[in-house]
């Protein structure tokens, strides 16, 4: 009986790379941050470096990237989504020829990260915070926990990223952008959560 294999279904642009992705000279990374962005990688090995990527055209930063694993055992196929992703690196390298892209799931013309705000936030909460970053930066919202109230806060040359990320972590909540939702969760609230897949380590 085979064992427990994995599978990545990644689609680049509107184009399924996904066979290019599992064959063997390949290779993906996906990391599930506590913090604002979740990343993935994957490198191209034995790619020629003088040939366009797809459709004619070399890879750019900002290309959008959906991934996807299938975790396949017996007769279970057990799908996980990883998300949306930006393309915020490429590196291409030559003796060995291999392409690297890396993307994060913040889109890379949202300034959620990067653009530092001082403003003054009155008889608010970490919902009402969330909220009005999320509307800002195009978000859409998602928070799960019981609502934490706040007398008054203060952003000083801080990011709406950094900001709500320190308010959250205080108080035991994690925060992150996945497809397009900024997403507040208490930790109690995923610690009671299901277990989505269980890996047996043989």
């Amino acid at each position: 009986m085979l064992g427990l294999r994995v599978f990545v279904e990644m689609d680049y642009e509107g184009n399924d790379i996904s066979k290019v992705i599992n064959e063997e000279h390949s290779n993906f990374e996906y990391k599930d941050n506590i913090g604002l962005a979740d990343e993935i990688s994957f490198t191209i090995h034995n790619y020629d470096v003088s040939k366009p990527w797809i459709n004619n055209s070399f890879p750019e930063k900002g290309d959008k990237v959906i991934a996807k694993l299938r975790m396949i055992e017996g007769d279970k196929d057990r799908p996980f989504e990883c998300g949306e992703f930006y393309v915020d690196d490429i590196n291409t390298n030559f003796c060995p020829d291999t392409l690297t892209i890396k993307a994060i799931s913040i889109e890379l013309g949202n300034k959620i990260k990067s653009e530092e705000v001082t403003k003054a936030w009155e008889k608010t909460s970490l919902k009402k915070i969330g909220q009005a970053i999320a509307t800002k930066n195009k978000l859409k919202f998602e928070f799960k926990g019981s609502d934490v109230k706040f007398a008054r806060v203060e952003q000083k040359e801080e990011s709406d990223g950094a900001l709500i990320q320190r308010l959250a972590v205080s108080h035991g909540f994690g925060v992150k952008v996945i497809k397009s939702t900024l997403v507040i969760m208490e930790h109690s609230a995923l610690e009671k959560a299901n277990s989505n897949v269980i890996i047996d380590k043989k």
